[in-house]
């Protein structure tokens, strides 16, 4: 039975959402696993969360120009590969010196080892007291006279 109301010359009807195209879907979805990847070295680096999203975010609109656009991925590819093997080129004092100016924190200096152990005083030579034996609890047999 037909639907009641106006169709377009497409068949569908005026409100109906397009729908996302799976080739489109499947570049987003690989686009976006892929920028992870330098991505991860950045935060091994110390880079805020603001910065890191920002670099995935580049990374993602980067990868899909270079897939969906034809003529211009003629330039934009040698570019992308630079910028995806850059963090892993730098050494980590030179991603850590980035890092800090986009407002990365240092990380906090080890704290020093406090030594706690007692010094030779009275009973510092004396072997340590046998313990008590365990129960493993068991009460002992009451005995009854």
């Amino acid at each position: 039975m037909p639907s009641a109301g106006p169709r377009l010359a497409t068949g569908r009807a005026p409100y109906d959402a397009p729908d996302m195209s799976p080739a489109l879907l499947l570049t987003l979805l690989l686009s976006s696993l892929l920028a992870t990847l330098p991505v991860r070295r950045l935060h091994q680096a110390g880079w805020t969360s603001g910065a890191l999203f920002t670099a995935w975010a580049v990374y993602v609109a980067l990868i899909v120009m270079g897939v969906d656009v034809g003529a211009g991925s003629r330039y934009l590819l040698p570019v992308l590969v630079v910028l995806y093997a850059l963090p892993y080129a730098a050494g980590q004092a030179r991603l850590e010196r980035a890092g800090r100016l986009l407002g990365a924190r240092r990380p906090a200096p080890a704290r020093p080892v406090i030594n706690v152990t007692p010094s030779s005083g009275p009973g510092a030579g004396e072997p340590p007291a046998e313990p008590a034996p365990k129960r493993h609890g068991r009460k002992p047999p009451v005995e009854y006279r």
